[in-house]
């Protein structure tokens, strides 16, 4: 081991004297085991490959129930990788305990890593799949993974990933309980290989696989010669002492054994979050990114998608379509994506639609109201909304989902809709709204009402609302910009559980 370790010194020592090319190793000759033995270590050195990379930060999410070899194998081989820096990260402070009852204090949390090269989803099983329904968490992988060289995933830990919706189309593997069914929920194709790359997502099978993987990945950064002496280091040479370890392999009694016995203790986990996806929390308003970003010509590109974003019942959401190409409106699960075609506007139902930011909240129970004056304009509409938030005794400090549903004598809305590559601000944003009116039309508006952290950020400035509509017969939707809503029209604000 510590003649190992002054290899490692030597090697990198010597890895960082090439110049600045991945591919680029050092000279090789082929020679035979009884020439080496003769070498001096400087002299063995010289002929081991070594390819140089570039990856410094590598993180291995941690959660109490996580299995212990998924995070534990990967974490090993990656802090074999001279230069990087491998942290476990986990949701929130204190101790994580694993699904053997290791208990150990993780590196970092989740609200502390913005970036990272690697990332490593590993499995479990109970809490993995409390997880897979953690929208807070899926969040966190999504935003990281626009940063990453390799998004990674173990065993169970697939069923995580999948659920950001970043396998969407994509060749991946899993751990062997219902791998095929759950992978392709998520839009995943199931390759049933003990490890999968697909471009820059690497998955792999349950446990031990993860180790493999992680040692494919450190081949492709570093090259054989550096993984086998990591794998000698290790004594990486398994030899089960029966035939067994995959369905294949199985013998069919047993196999059926688990399979009952992984149902009988996943199917109620799996009943149980679903039944907590009904029973839907009221009130709270969720965001993902920032109008002010996008005004001031900051990226375009989409952030989330609806298909994963929208995992739940009793959906309302508002927000421009990634390249500022439409407008997103979500009324009670039922989406229209606007566009603009031949000057016209155009529409869809596309749930694969990227947004560049979102407001977004499940309410499931209303309180009706019926206005009791005109409103002619969204100043009215706003301080309307506020009144009926105090007459109501709710906190107009706190964030709400509204709507309203009537027929309108006048509208004016906007979709927007940018048709050149020219850098984004102010000036460029008004001119990429294309303009559009409605008379006598029914129709459904989905507002937010938002805090005052997030006045300006998702709302115009100084604003505390923000509207969308669609029409009643789904033909159009947009932003709305001037609007008259008649007296008597129905308001309706949450109620809360």
């Amino acid at each position: 081991m510590k003649q190992l370790i002054i290899v490692w010194v030597a090697l990198i020592g010597l890895s960082t004297c090439q110049t600045k090319n991945e591919e680029k190793v050092n000279p090789i000759n082929e020679v035979s085991a009884p020439e080496t033995e003769n070498m001096t270590h400087d002299e063995a050195m010289k002929l081991v490959k070594i390819k140089e990379h570039n990856v410094k930060k590598v993180g291995v999410l941690v959660y109490d129930g996580v299995n212990d070899l998924d995070a534990l194998g990967p974490r090993y081989v990656f802090k074999n990788i001279m230069g990087t820096n491998v942290m476990t990260i986990a949701l929130k402070p204190g101790n994580v305990k694993t699904v053997m009852g290791l208990e150990f204090v993780p590196d970092t949390t989740i609200d502390n890593v913005n970036n990272l090269d690697i990332l490593v989803i590993p499995g479990g099983f109970k809490e993995t799949i409390k997880n897979v329904y953690n929208e807070e968490l899926l969040q966190w992988i999504r935003d990281i993974d626009k940063t990453t060289q390799y998004t990674t995933s173990v065993c169970t830990g697939g069923w995580i990933l999948g659920k950001t919706g970043l396998l969407n189309g994509k060749k991946a593997t899993g751990n062997w309980f219902r791998a095929e069914e759950i992978l392709a929920e998520n839009g995943a194709i199931f390759t049933g290989e003990r490890y999968t790359q697909d471009g820059k997502y690497w998955t792999s099978a349950g446990v031990t696989a993860g180790t493999d993987m992680s040692l494919a990945i450190m081949t492709e950064l570093t090259g054989e010669d550096y993984t086998q002496a990591v794998m000698l280091d290790m004594e990486y040479d398994p030899e089960p002492p029966i035939e067994g370890g995959s369905v294949e392999k199985t013998k069919p009694e047993v196999l059926h054994f688990m399979q009952t016995m992984y149902a009988s203790m996943a199917d109620p986990v799996f009943k149980e979050m679903e039944a907590e996806q009904d029973s839907i929390p009221n009130n709270k308003v969720k965001s993902y990114g920032n109008r002010q970003a996008i005004i001031n010509g900051n990226d375009l590109s989409g952030i989330l998608k609806l298909d994963t974003t929208l995992s739940r019942k009793y959906n309302y959401a508002i927000g421009p379509v990634k390249g500022l190409q439409g407008e997103i409106t979500v009324y009670n699960d039922t989406i229209s994506i606007s566009t603009v075609v031949s000057g016209k506007p155009s529409v869809s139902e596309d749930t694969r639609t990227e947004a560049i930011f979102l407001l977004q909240a499940n309410q499931k129970d209303w309180n009706e109201i019926a206005t009791t004056k005109q409103l002619n304009g969204l100043n009215d509409i706003e301080s309307y909304i506020e009144n009926s938030l105090i007459e109501n005794g709710m906190e107009v400090s706190k964030a709400y989902p509204f709507r309203i549903e009537t027929t309108v004598p006048s509208m004016e809305y906007h979709i927007i809709f940018k048709t050149d590559n020219k850098p984004h601000n102010k000036k460029e944003h008004q001119k990429a709204k294309q303009k559009f009116t409605l008379e006598n039309e029914p129709v459904k508006i989905i507002g937010f009402w938002v805090d005052e952290a997030r006045v300006g950020k998702l709302t115009h400035s100084g604003k505390r609302t923000h509207l969308h509509f669609m029409t009643k017969d789904k033909r159009t939707s947009g932003h709305v910009d001037a609007v008259v809503i008649p007296k008597g029209s129905i308001l309706y604000l949450p109620k809360s559980n």
